[in-house]
């Protein structure tokens, strides 16, 4: 049996270990195909720590923002005060208050 070449195999694996040539290929392979998936599939959605601390402090201060001040007080429950009435008082039959719906038929 012919003895086995060894080099260097730099592959995240190995990390610069010393294997067998066929080794090493097979490891450069693999790594030539990761290096391909990568590329084609998405990326991992991931935060880093300092990326997090800005968000946080950023929604800290939109909590602390002064708030809207409160809405204007509703009329009373029991409707248009009394001078506001008077305006809306008009003499008007029902039927000329509500728009005719359809087409009306001459006779």
């Amino acid at each position: 049996m012919p003895p086995q070449v060894h080099v260097v195999c730099n592959c995240e694996l190995c990390g610069g270990k010393v294997v067998a040539k066929a080794t090493r290929a097979r490891h450069s392979k693999q790594a030539e195909q990761a290096a391909l998936l990568r590329l084609v599939s998405k990326p991992k959605r991931t935060i880093s720590k300092e990326t997090h601390r800005t968000a946080q402090r950023f929604l800290k201060k939109l909590a602390q923002a002064p708030q809207a001040p409160p809405a204007p007080q509703r009329p009373p429950p029991g409707g248009l005060e009394l001078e506001q009435a008077a305006d809306f008082d008009i003499d008007m039959d029902e039927g000329d208050a509500m728009p005719r719906r359809g087409i009306d038929i001459a006779s």
